[in-house]
């Protein structure tokens, strides 16, 4: 059986993909917070449910550390202060409570106690507070807290307690406390203006004479707990908004309850709806005529048994009246695609249409308002486009058109094939020459070219001034041709081509070029140093290899043929080192008339340095062959060098069909095998020398019609040797018949 070896080398390239982790950084900063208002909804506490008071630290009755807290905390009445922890920051500063319940202990509250506590929505003191004071920056930040009642017992407050925090309603259950100035006018800073104090009846008139008053809103509480309010809009404030354009406002109201907000009285404009968060929302509407149209409005919260309203009303605008917008000339030439964006407001909600003039001829406007086509033409033209909106209102504008004269369009590569190169080997670039305009584009693709379903990929398009492909180039390293061989695919396109997408590799181009990067991979070398040789006088050789894999494993003969007929000779003794290697099928020694071992590369490399040779006689036309192929892993194949074929003899008695079916069965290298075809008097001389049976089956049959020989070693089912079904008898390219055959 003869096997064609096949080698096939693959690689696979890896992609590291980095990602970058970057840690939020927190800047504690003080600054003026205007404070998104939304309704605030009343929340109970349950004792049982609360953070465990194992969440934070108390060192002799001071809460210095609560940190590690989270949702709802209750402080036990062990806490008499809340203090700070190392480094300055306040004791929750840095937690994640929502709510607090500080007891009746608390005289104090330090420094940051609870700053920049964005969550921080509830703040509840036990009855019977003894809380005496709190300090600078205590609740600054917390911009979702919106309401607090202070007790009676409070005497002095920081300016900046409450600086950026988000707090309209603050009750004091008693007389003014005094105000600490951090560094202002000595009122609490940093609140919003519309904050409102609400104090007891009794206090009244004392919190009025305060100078300056601590909030500048200051009201005296009818019941237990302030009224509902709403902030914005103001009563009588107009809100204007226009047909077609979307509006939404956030309406800042305030309870501290369960407030709800309702339009009491009136209509919203169609197309504007009030939403359960407390924001008008959504697109004006109108129907004919298209006039100002005013809605009053009355609205409402309402909070338990009371409520606040106040009257507002919408101003609906007609909508804007449409514009379209000429470019100075659109310039184009013949054959040329144009894809041109026609530039109008309100963009994309109105229709464009031709009334005067015309187009360049193969140009129309689309249906997504572009000019598309290609002229076919040169000329002059003028058009006047039209724009209605969807309100029927109509602008138009003059276009003007200059299309020139077709262009020829090339494009040729400085280098149009190159070899892949590694790292550390010199780089190549094929530099991409055009004569297209600088505003025309350039696409890139790319494809396995041994992957004959592959599709192509792209780069991308730029414009040729801005090219890598016409300014750098396409490089031959292996970071830039992905594969280890690389077909690229580089092309011009108007100056349009990307205007709604970047074309693809079947899109209609003005020129083109392909660049091929390839794979080199080195032929494999054997070299013999030595050319004098004595007879009766061993010498070495001097057999070297060079670019084999060396990861695999090798077999390889030694022998002598004659020059003229390609026919086994022998002459003297060839001696080798065994070393690792071991014998192939055929040879059993290492100082014979021929040589056949196998091994590693390194083991077959050093048994071939160490080569010798010692000739018999020095007459004879012969010449010292050496083949090396690839091991297939078993000791059943053996190679020739003559034929550069694989054998395998079977000692297996079968009929002929049977042996041919058997042969066409096995497989090596992935290639199918066939009873062996003899093609020249060495290849005969190498069959009959490695075979020890007086007969043996080869592919040449007269099974088809008595008395004429043909090859037949393989059917049609696998492909077959050259010489199948040809060759015949005595007319073969090579025959050797014994004498009366």
């Amino acid at each position: 059986m003869v096997f064609q070896s096949v080698f096939t080398l693959l690689a696979m390239k890896s992609v590291l993909i980095r990602m970058k982790i970057v840690r939020s950084q927190r800047l504690i900063h003080l600054s003026l917070v205007t404070a998104l208002l939304v309704p605030l909804l009343s929340s109970s506490i349950n004792p049982a449910n609360a953070t465990p008071a194992t969440c934070y630290v108390v060192e002799n009755g001071v809460l210095t550390n609560g940190s590690g807290c989270s949702g709802d905390v209750v402080i036990d009445d062990s806490v008499t202060s809340i203090g700070q922890y190392n480094g300055g920051y306040g004791a929750f500063q840095e937690s994640g409570i929502t709510s607090v319940t500080i007891p009746a202990s608390v005289t104090s509250i330090a420094y940051g106690a609870f700053w920049d506590r964005v969550n921080l929505t509830s703040v509840t003191f036990a009855a019977n507070s003894t809380l005496a004071s709190i300090d600078h920056f205590a609740f600054a930040g917390t911009q979702n807290l919106k309401t607090i009642s202070l007790p009676s017992s409070l005497t002095l407050i920081s300016s900046v307690a409450f600086s950026g925090s988000g707090i309209r309603y603050m009750t004091f259950e008693g007389a003014p406390p005094t105000v600490n100035n951090y560094n202002g006018p000595g009122n609490l800073q940093n609140v919003s203006s519309s904050a409102i104090a609400w104090v007891t009846p009794g206090n009244y008139a004392a919190f009025n004479s305060h100078s300056p008053t601590i909030l500048p809103t200051i009201r005296s509480l009818t019941g237990s707990t302030p009224p509902p309010s709403i902030f914005w809009p103001t009563n009588g404030e107009t809100l204007t908004a226009t047909v077609g354009s979307g509006f939404n406002q956030t309406v800042s109201y305030l309870g501290v309850g369960n407030p709800t907000l309702e339009i009491s009285a009136g209509s919203l404009p169609p197309g504007i709806s009030l939403n359960g968060s407390g924001q008008f929302t959504g697109t004006p509407t109108t129907t004919a005529p298209l006039v100002t149209r005013t809605y009053p409005v009355s609205l409402r919260v309402i909070d338990g048994a009371d409520s606040a309203t106040v009257s507002i009303v919408f101003e609906i605008l007609p909508p804007s009246l449409p514009e379209i917008f000429p470019p100075d000339t659109y310039t184009a030439n013949v054959g040329i695609p144009i894809n041109k964006s026609i530039s109008f407001d309100p963009w994309g909600a109105g229709t464009i249409t031709l009334v005067e003039g015309s187009l360049p001829p193969g140009v129309s406007i689309s249906g997504s308002n572009r000019l598309i086509g290609t002229p076919t033409s040169a000329g002059t033209y003028t058009a006047k486009l039209r724009v209605t909106d969807s309100y029927s209102q109509t602008a138009s504008g003059d276009f003007g058109f200059e299309i020139g004269s077709a262009l020829s369009v090339s494009m040729s590569a400085s280098r149009p094939t190159m070899n892949r190169t590694a790292s550390g080997e010199t780089e190549l670039f094929s530099i991409i020459s055009t004569n297209a305009p600088d505003d025309f584009i350039i696409c890139g693709f790319y494809k396995d070219a041994d992957d004959s379903s592959a599709a192509y990929g792209s780069i991308g398009c730029t414009s040729k001034l801005d090219s890598s492909f016409v300014s750098s180039g396409i490089s031959s390293t292996e970071d830039e041709a992905p594969f280890d061989n690389t077909t690229w695919v580089v092309r011009a396109y108007g100056p349009d081509a990307d205007a709604e997408s970047d074309p693809d590799i079947n899109a209609p181009f003005l020129a083109t070029v392909t660049i091929s990067v390839s794979l080199v991979v080195p032929t494999p070398t054997i070299t013999m140093s030595t050319t004098d040789f004595q007879p009766r006088t061993a010498t070495n050789v001097g057999v070297t290899l060079s670019n084999f894999d060396t990861s695999l494993n090798y077999q390889a003969t030694v022998k002598f043929v004659n020059v003229a007929t390609n026919a086994d000779v022998s002459n003297g003794i060839l001696t080798a080192t065994k070393g690792g290697t071991s014998t192939i099928p055929g040879y059993s020694s290492y100082a014979a008339t021929k040589l056949g071992f196998k091994g590693t590369y390194a083991q077959v490399a050093a048994a071939l340095a160490s080569l010798t040779w010692n000739p018999a006689t020095g007459s004879g036309n012969i010449s010292m062959r050496i083949g090396i192929a690839s091991m297939p892993g078993t000791t059943d194949f053996y190679y020739d060098a003559n034929s550069g074929h694989y054998y395998k003899y079977v000692s297996s008695a079968l009929p002929w069909v049977s042996a041919r079916t058997a042969a066409e069965a096995t497989t090596l290298f992935g290639l199918r095998g066939y009873l062996a075809e003899v093609n020249s008097t060495a290849e005969n001389f190498f069959i009959g020398r490695e075979t020890s049976a007086t007969n043996v089956w080869i592919g040449a049959s007269d099974r088809t019609v008595e008395g004429t020989w043909i090859w037949d070693g393989a059917t049609a089912t696998y492909p077959k040797p050259t010489g199948s079904g040809s060759n015949s008898g005595r007319t073969a390219a090579f025959h050797s018949w014994a004498n009366g055959e």
